[in-house]
C-alpha cells in the first residue's frame, strides 16, 4: 500500500511540473521597453501648430451662368450695351477683367487714360429655383460718345465717368433683373446694371 501510495504520488507531482512548464513557454515574453522621444529644440517648441483643416466650401455641384449687362444712356441718345458672361460653380467667387486704353489729347501732353472694366460674382443656389447674387463692379467709361477737338483740331478724350456698385441680390433662374442704376453727377447721364443668374442643371 506505502509504495503504491508513493508512486501515486510521483505521478501527481511529475505531471504538475510538466504544466508548469507548457504554461511557461506558451506566455508570451514582455514588449521591449519603449524608447522616450528626443526632448523638443527651442526652435520645435516656439513653432506654431498648423491651422485646422479648411471647411469644405458650400455650394452643390452645379454651374450657374452669370450675364452682367451694362447700359449707357446719355439722354435721347441711342443706349449703348455692353453684356459680360461667366459660368461659376455654386458657391465660388469669380471675376471678369477687362481694360482698354484710349489717347488723351496730344497738346495737353498727358498720358493715355486706362479705362477698366472689372465684375466680380459670387453665386449661392437657394430653394425655389433662386440664386442669391452677390456682385462688384467697377467700370470707367468714357464721357464723351466719340473723340472731340481741342482748340487745336486735336482729337482725344479728357473726361471719365467711373461706376462702382457693389450689391447682392435674390434673382429667380433666367431671369434678369435691374440690380443698380446710377446717375452722372454733372450730366444727364444713366449706367443701368442687369444681372441674370441662370442654373445650368
Amino acid at each position: 500500500m506505502r509504495t503504491r501510495f508513493f508512486a501515486v504520488a510521483a505521478l501527481v507531482i511529475m505531471l504538475m511540473t510538466l504544466a508548469v512548464g507548457l504554461a511557461a513557454a506558451q506566455t508570451p515574453p514582455p514588449p521591449p521597453p519603449q524608447k522616450a522621444p528626443p526632448p523638443k529644440t527651442k526652435v520645435e517648441a516656439e513653432l506654431p501648430l498648423p491651422p485646422p483643416a479648411p471647411k469644405a466650401p458650400p455650394g452643390l455641384p452645379i454651374n450657374v451662368r452669370i450675364d452682367v449687362t451694362i447700359t449707357d444712356q446719355r439722354g435721347s441718345a441711342p443706349p449703348a450695351k455692353k453684356t459680360v458672361s461667366m459660368l461659376l460653380a455654386d458657391g465660388q467667387n469669380g471675376g471678369v477683367r477687362s481694360v482698354s486704353q484710349i489717347p488723351t489729347f496730344k497738346n495737353s501732353g498727358g498720358p493715355p487714360i486706362h479705362l477698366p472694366l472689372n465684375i466680380d460674382a459670387a453665386p449661392l443656389i437657394l430653394e425655389g429655383n433662386k440664386v442669391r447674387l452677390r456682385l462688384v463692379l467697377n467700370v470707367e467709361l468714357p464721357s464723351q460718345t466719340g473723340p472731340t477737338e481741342d482748340s487745336r483740331g486735336e482729337q482725344g478724350f479728357n473726361l471719365t465717368t467711373t461706376v462702382t456698385e457693389q450689391v447682392t441680390s435674390i434673382l429667380e433662374s433666367g431671369k434678369p433683373m435691374v440690380v443698380a442704376q446710377s446717375a452722372d453727377p454733372i450730366s444727364d447721364r444713366q449706367v443701368t446694371i442687369e444681372a441674370k443668374a441662370t442654373i445650368l442643371r
